[in-house]
């Protein structure tokens, strides 16, 4: 049994092991998170999902719940080092080379199933427009579909650039992957546009608590946005104002943002964009 490999120092290496480390302490904070949403919110998932009659929102709660739980323990367990040497001694490469594929299934099976809850909320907001429901069905299935397609396009250059990894390594994203997002942002802007214009059909009915809401933030919202706009206007000019500057002070425009730290040093101009500086013994 081949013994591990020592890490690098190379300053490449160390910045890489930091990320990493960083990565650990982001996905146990992560968990932290999700177990302490667990805890605060049990009373109420169990009077409001596991007591009364099944249905298919709680069917979807339950199982992202545990699925998305899952998923970041998995994460969290495989990216920290104690239990990467031990995968290393237990999953063979054949083993870890089937394991990508069912990884990035089951993170398309989350999304799908994420997918569904927000379908389902559009599906619940128009009862009686079966034309509405039938088009927040019609985005989900393509949806879904879309996802699929796009999956078994992005399986082979998975599958190609997993090839001859081990546990060693880092498995980096496909430099395609975010196509499989393509679908997903399809069906949300379709998703909040029905959303807004159920909204805005009940804002019709009661526009007297709207327009009092306006009125309250009209005054933050024009402070907000002078301030945006004053800082905006003055950056512009700034950058707009380097040449003038450069001319000012009679350097190149190029060298204009170093001229402090060139200050420091002998220099002298050679063709365009080139500076020499003189070296002095010490």
């Amino acid at each position: 049994m081949s013994a591990l490999v020592p890490p690098s120092s190379s300053p490449i290496q160390i910045i890489y092991q930091k990320g990493i480390q960083y990565g650990d302490y982001l996905g146990m904070a992560s968990t932290a998170l999700i177990i302490y949403d667990y805890l605060i919110s049990m009373s109420d998932e169990v009077s409001f999902f596991w007591v009364g009659p099944v249905s298919l929102s709680k069917v979807l709660y339950l199982i992202i719940y545990v699925h998305s739980g899952d998923l970041q323990w998995a994460g969290t367990k495989y990216h920290h080092v104690r239990h990467r040497i031990l995968l290393y001694y237990l999953m063979t490469p054949d083993v870890l080379y089937g394991a990508i594929p069912l990884a990035f299934v089951a993170e398309i099976l989350l999304i799908v199933m994420c997918q569904a809850v927000i379908s389902l909320r559009v599906w619940y907001l128009f009862k009686n427009d079966r034309v509405t429901r039938n088009l927040a069905a019609i985005a989900y299935i393509g949806c879904t579909a879309g996802n699929a397609v796009i999956l078994a396009l992005l399986s082979p250059g998975i599958m190609y650039e997993a090839a001859g990894l081990t546990i060693k390594d880092q498995v980096m994203a496909p430099s395609k992957m975010y196509r499989l997002f393509f679908p997903s942002l399809v069906l949300h802007a379709v998703m909040l546009i029905l959303t807004l214009w159920k909204m805005k059909t009940i804002a019709v009915l009661d526009s007297s608590s709207i327009k009092r809401i306006v009125q309250e933030h009209n005054p933050a919202n024009a402070i907000y946005l002078s301030r945006y706009y004053m800082d905006t206007v003055i950056t512009c000019r700034t950058m707009i104002n380097f040449r003038s500057l450069a001319d000012t002070l009679d350097i190149d425009p190029s060298w204009l943002l170093n001229y402090t730290e060139l200050s420091r040093v002998r220099w002298h101009q050679e063709r365009r964009g080139e500076l020499v500086v003189e070296a002095t013994p010490i």
